[in-house]
């Protein structure tokens, strides 16, 4: 079920991390359910699949028993055409490239994962580039530019927006005037 995708952005430490990260997401996932404030939250999932092998694994595996959860855990085991030939527990690999139904839903669920994780990625980096270019503007932070875009939509319309176009919109004229 597409609508119930979710995106974190990474915040407990800078740089990568492949482990750090799938601990982190798993972690805040299961407290978001906890928490019990969000409906896109009120289940936990029936089953893990953790795109890696038994380190991915190793990596996860503790933040489920922490909760005392019993939520099955694989990754997905790849070739070297990059394509998943298996899922993989602490215990032992399940092949799954000869089964045909199983390896085609874990493949799409795979391709699914990489689609939705490239283009959150690619959204991030194209924020971070506006951002710094409106962050180079004097009295302009990254949170005055993130309000910037959010209300103008571009730089292009930011360039081209008046003096009152930005008090229209909240702004100060001592920022609008920097802005002009």
């Amino acid at each position: 079920d597409k609508s119930l995708t979710r995106k974190f952005k990474i915040k407990s430490f800078i740089g990568q991390d492949d482990f750090r990260s799938l601990a982190e997401v798993i972690e805040r996932r299961i407290n978001e359910y906890l928490k019990g404030e969000d409906d896109s939250y009120k289940t936990l999932p029936d089953l893990i699949l953790l795109d890696g092998g038994k380190g991915q694994i190793s990596a996860v595996q503790p933040i489920i028993d922490k909760y005392k959860l019993n939520i099955p855990l694989f990754g997905m085991v790849k070739d070297s055409k990059h394509k998943t030939r298996a899922i993989t527990s602490n215990e032992n690999d399940i092949q799954i490239s000869a089964k045909r139904k199983a390896f085609t839903l874990v493949t799409s669920i795979q391709n699914e994962v990489h689609r939705v994780a490239v283009s959150y990625h690619h959204q991030r980096n194209k924020i971070a580039s506006l951002n710094s270019e409106l962050t180079k503007i004097n009295g302009v932070g990254e949170k005055t530019a993130a309000k910037l875009l959010k209300a103008f939509k571009s730089i292009k319309r930011i360039k081209e927006a008046q003096f009152n176009d930005f008090l229209d919109k909240g702004f100060s004229a001592k920022i609008a005037q920097n802005i002009i």
